[in-house]
């Protein structure tokens, strides 16, 4: 028969293997909360992670102090532009506080770049020639 020394919760433990009453060493009971907050921090990480992709289908622009709302899907449009870049995370650019992306550019064209990005046919004949040359050099960039 085994020894057993009592423990401070009045358990018997036998006093060579370390375990409690239901066979778990010291060790195993060590490892039950840790293993229990990297599951919390996985399901944690998994929410914010669904989170951000539900935030990323669309994007609010503030161009040239004119804001914009547009879809990541029309953003990324255009491949290997700077839209393209700013959705897929190689942009340095951050969000504002509020969550818009802050383009220091001239707003009075953006909305024909994003129509164009969404494949609106755009009528030249309706613009000013300085709506043209601003369109140009946004379409540059």
């Amino acid at each position: 028969m085994a020894h057993t020394t009592a423990s401070t919760m009045g358990e018997m433990m036998p006093a060579t293997g370390g375990e409690n009453a239901d066979g778990r060493t010291a060790a195993a009971r060590a490892t039950k909360p840790a293993k229990s907050t990297v599951e919390e921090l996985f399901a944690a990480l998994m929410v914010a992670l669904e989170r951000r992709k539900t935030s990323v289908d669309t994007a609010a622009l503030n161009v040239g102090g004119k804001r914009f709302q547009t879809s990541a899907a029309t953003l990324t449009s255009v491949k290997r532009s700077f839209f393209d870049g700013l959705c897929s995370g190689l942009s340095r650019i951050e969000p504002c506080a509020d969550g818009s992306y802050f383009i220091d550019r001239p707003s009075q064209v953006f909305e024909h770049v994003l129509n164009f990005m969404r494949g609106v046919e755009l009528h030249y004949e309706l613009l000013s020639n300085t709506e043209l040359v601003l369109l140009r050099t946004e379409a540059q960039f």
